[in-house]
C-alpha cells in the first residue's frame, strides 16, 4: 500500500518514506505527509511486503532485506 499526499505547490524532488519494523505506511500519515504536502512536497509512504495492508502477513518471517529494495524498487 502506498500512501500519498499532493503538494500545494510543487518541489523538484518527490519524497518516500519507508517504514521500520513492527510499524506499515500509516505511520507517516497522521504528521509527516501532511507537513511535507504543505510544504510542496509528493510525498509517499510506502508498506513493505507483509506490514499493514500488503499480501503476505503470515509468512512475515521469509521475506528478506532483498524483497524490501524491490519494494521500493517497484514503487
Amino acid at each position: 500500500r502506498v500512501l500519498f499526499r499532493s503538494p500545494g505547490r510543487a518541489q523538484a524532488t518527490p519524497l518516500l518514506f519507508i517504514h521500520g519494523a513492527y510499524t506499515a505506511a500509516w505511520c507517516w500519515e497522521e504528521h509527516f505527509l501532511p507537513f511535507f504536502a504543505e510544504a510542496g512536497y509528493a510525498a509517499y509512504a510506502l508498506s513493505l511486503s507483509g506490514h499493514g495492508a500488503t499480501p503476505g502477513r503470515k509468512h512475515l518471517d521469509s521475506f528478506s532485506i532483498n524483497d524490501y529494495v524491490k519494494d521500493v524498487v517497484a514503487t
